[in-house]
């Protein structure tokens, strides 16, 4: 909604009563102005028609007067007695009758019998005469009635201008005063009389002359006298009211305005003409004026109250900009710029008072605002963040009012979908036996401390936790504010940990711990007839070493299966050692035992671990308690022995399959071909043989040939083939098969021999070998000589990263080396028969 200011409003307070009285004045001016203007106008025509018709009517009578003094004349009467020509004696009358010869038509003198005769005045022949019959005429009729003189109605006869024609008669008297004849004389009623008249002298105004029968008959005026005109002005003479002096008529598309005036003497009248239009123009114009005026005063008085409006209002205004600054909470303001000494003045120092007053009380509210608000976030930020759920809920009816964000985190529902909804609608609780005891409890007690129960999550999963609770008072409306803290992940890592204090990590099978907690409870028990069977996993540790752990793991694995299913529901089964197993079978029997021993084998030998080459081996023993044999020491003594018997029977058979099975796939992963590694062979055998060692030792050097890197078996292909630089990780993956393989070769009878080759034969002739920095004489000969023909075949042999080195090149690269990684001497014995070979 538009809202106008205080300027606007005393323009349109004062702005209707100044245009209405300046309407109200100009309405009552104007109508003064107009009826005095048309009152002036109708006596200016009123004088000017009186002047018309008394000039006229005068002018008639003296005319009469004038024609019977001349009808009394000698000379009329002897025109009349002696029949003579009237015509001789025209000049004297115009002389007698003050006229001009323009003036005068005819002139004629009758007989008392009515016969006379007319004599044309304006005829060519001046003495033409006219024989007229007089007797049946008015003013005839009137003389001889004996009236003096008589204004006869005009002729229906006009003169050849177009001017009718006004006859005037006197009698004839002879000398005792009886008619002897009539004197009349023709006048044309045209511009030249009313000259004769005077009028024009005094002419203001157009007029019409009307005879007795309101006809008009003369127009002082060429543009009355038209046809239609004159009609007009009849028509609109006899349609007047007879008392009323004025009448109007349209013509032309104009409005006429008439004025009559009788005639006593000729008994016409007379009616001065007007336009409207042109007798109301000055009016209009004086109106034009006067409205003019007044809009320009009320524009100026527009102008006057707008500034003397601004001005009255400019206090108000700065006032009311001051409050509106102060409405929209700034109060910054100091002063407002008002100096005027009247009620604004003092109210603006109110107002500034007030301000001031406003502005030590917003500091103080802001600060206290500030502490609040700070707070609020400390507490909104603490209620949000604590990890627990925090839950605010009507006693009443048990909606949620309030919730944190951990009902989000922990149990995947947003604020929206909790808040005015109770936790049975959306199935917080697993068990609603568990929700009834917990509100039955706090409404009893009033608080509630770590209640143990189980929550559901959106999705379902299950979660438990410790559930405290009071009861607080919000607004009159007692309600509950709870706290709910997940255990589940310390309850499944109590889980975990008590299951990991009782079970082995890797097979899932019961650890030590839990194997001597279940015999000491067996042993109070005092039961008769336990029985324990140990197990022992052959080449667990050849596996590792050479394999890996994850083979070994595997193994491991593999092994706890079988003796798990093996073993029957009733058996307590668990990982003692590393390679160790034991199963304690309460109430059992040695045929038991034994059925159990033959299906683990059974099934061991039917798992193969590397391939289908090697299968497991298992190592067993077992002993039985008697009423007499309790003590569990012993027992486990009995089963260990037992084992161990047979461990002795089985290990090695165990240990030199899986030697041989690696020592095969070392064949088979052999970068060189069959011809190389003869060529190998031959070539360590050839060097053996020049430094002077028996044939035993170069037999051995040939089997240390095929089997030095046997190590390399547990090092990745990845790392083996690797055509770019190795990482310092990688390098040292490398230097551990030195020490597989020593180890792998003590497992093999076949290998022993050369196991401490094995290890060596990295060693280099400055010590900067692995593994063990051997250096010099140190390092034995038969290694020596290896690192030779290994580096030689290793240059010169084709490998995925790299193609075959030329022999000088080789030569070359073994010559650089002699002294740092290979015995100098050597060096140069095997190049002189690499050179003597070639020149052959």
């Amino acid at each position: 909604m538009k809202t106008f200011s205080l300027r606007h409003k005393i323009l349109l307070a004062v702005l209707p009563v100044i245009i209405i009285s300046l309407c109200t004045i100009a309405f009552i001016f104007y109508t003064y102005v107009r009826v005095t203007f048309i009152d002036n106008k109708l006596a200016d025509m009123e004088k000017n028609a009186i002047q018309h018709s008394t000039t006229i009517d005068m002018w008639f009578n003296l005319l009469a007067e004038r024609l019977q003094n001349a009808a009394r004349t000698k000379q009329v009467r002897q025109t009349l007695s002696k029949n003579e020509p009237i015509a001789n004696y025209k000049d004297s009358l115009l002389k007698e009758l003050h006229l001009s010869a323009a003036d005068l038509i005819w002139c004629e003198v009758i007989s008392p019998d009515g016969y006379g005769q007319r004599y044309l005045l304006d005829s060519p022949e001046a003495y033409s005469t006219i024989y007229v019959d007089i007797k049946h005429t008015e003013y005839y009729k009137k003389l001889a009635r004996g009236a003096a003189a008589i204004h006869i109605a005009p002729t229906d006869n006009l003169t050849p201008s177009g001017y009718p024609i006004v006859a005037v008669a006197a009698i004839v008297p002879d000398e005792n005063g009886n008619m002897t004849g009539i004197l009349s004389v023709g006048i044309e009623m045209s511009d030249a009389t009313y000259n004769t008249m005077k009028l024009y002298q005094n002419e203001v105004l157009p007029f019409v002359l009307f005879d007795t029968n309101d006809n008009p008959f003369f127009f002082s005026k060429s543009d009355l006298s038209t046809a239609g005109a004159g009609s007009e002005i009849g028509a609109a003479k006899h349609a007047a009211e007879d008392d009323s002096p004025r009448f109007t008529y349209q013509w032309d598309d104009s409005n006429k305005l008439a004025y009559t005036r009788p005639m006593p003497f000729t008994h016409w009248s007379l009616a001065v003409i007007v336009d409207e239009a042109e007798l109301f123009a000055p009016l209009y114009t004086f109106l034009q004026n006067i409205f003019t005026t007044a809009f320009l005063f009320i524009l100026l008085t527009v102008i006057v109250i707008f500034f003397l409006a601004s001005w009255l209002t400019k206090p108000l205004t700065k006032f009311e900009a001051a409050i509106s600054q102060v409405s929209t909470g700034d109060l910054s303001l100091l002063s407002i710029p008002v100096h005027s000494h009247d009620e604004i003045g003092r109210l603006a120092r109110s107002f500034e008072y007030m301000v001031t007053n406003l502005r030590r009380i917003s500091k103080e509210r802001d600060s206290i605002q500030k502490q609040i608000r700070l707070s609020e976030e400390k507490y909104s930020k603490a209620f949000r963040s604590i990890p627990s759920l925090i839950a605010l809920t009507s006693l009443k009816d048990g909606r949620y009012i309030e919730v944190n964000d951990a009902v989000y985190t922990i149990f995947g529902y947003t604020r929206e979908e909790v808040i005015g909804l109770t936790s049975s609608q959306i199935k917080l609780w697993e068990s609603e036996i568990d929700r009834e005891k917990f509100t039955k409890k706090i409404q009893e007690c009033g608080y509630v401390r770590n209640y143990m129960n189980v929550h559901c999550k959106k999705n379902g999963d299950r979660l438990r936790g410790f559930l405290s609770a009071e009861i607080i008072e919000i607004h009159d409306e007692k309600c509950i504010i709870a706290c709910w803290t997940d255990i589940t992940a310390l309850k499944t890592a109590e889980d975990e940990l008590r299951y990991l204090g009782t079970h082995d990590a890797l097979t899932g099978l019961h650890n030590r711990t839990y194997f001597e907690n279940k015999s000491a409870e067996l042993s109070e028990e005092k039961q008769n007839e336990i029985g324990i069977i140990m197990y022992d996993l052959d080449g667990l540790k050849l596996i590792n070493d050479t394999l890996g752990h994850a083979a070994g793991d595997k193994m491991l694995v593999a092994a706890a299966d079988i003796i798990k299913e093996s073993a029957g529901p009733n058996a307590t089964v668990a990982r003692i050692g590393g390679d160790e197993f034991i199963t304690l079978l309460p109430l059992s029997s040695k045929e038991e035992l034994a059925s159990i021993c033959r299906a683990v084998s059974q099934k061991a030998d039917r798992h193969p671990i590397i391939d289908e080459n090697i299968y497991l081996s298992i190592s067993m023993g077992y002993a039985l308690s008697t009423p007499s044999q309790t003590n569990f020491k012993k027992l486990l003594a009995e089963a260990d022995d037992n084992m161990y018997r047979d461990k002795m029977s089985r290990s090695q058979h165990a240990r030199s399959a899986i030697v041989q099975t690696i020592m095969n796939r070392l064949t088979t992963r052999n970068l060189m071909t069959a011809p190389e590694q003869h060529e190998l062979e031959n070539l360590a055998c050839q060097l053996a043989k020049d430094c002077g060692l028996s044939e035993q030792h170069i037999t051995e050097i040939k089997l240390f040939s095929q089997f030095h890197d046997i190590g390399t078996i547990a090092i990745s292909d990845y790392i083996l083939l690797k055509p770019a630089g190795l990482t310092t990780e990688e390098r040292k993956d490398i230097e551990r098969h030195a020490e597989i393989g020593h180890r792998v070769a003590l497992s093999s009878p076949n290998l022993t021999t050369i196991a401490d080759w094995i290890l060596k034969h990295h060693e280099w002739w400055n010590g900067g070998g692995y593994p063990l920095g051997l250096k010099g004489e140190e390092i034995p000969l038969e290694c020596r000589i290896i690192a030779i023909i290994d580096a030689y075949a290793a240059m010169t042999s084709h490998r995925p990263y790299r193609e075959a080195m030329p022999l000088a090149a080789a030569i070359a690269e073994l010559r650089r080396c002699a002294g740092t990684q290979f015995d100098p001497r050597l060096v140069a014995l095997f190049i002189k028969k690499l050179t003597a070979k070639t020149s052959l």
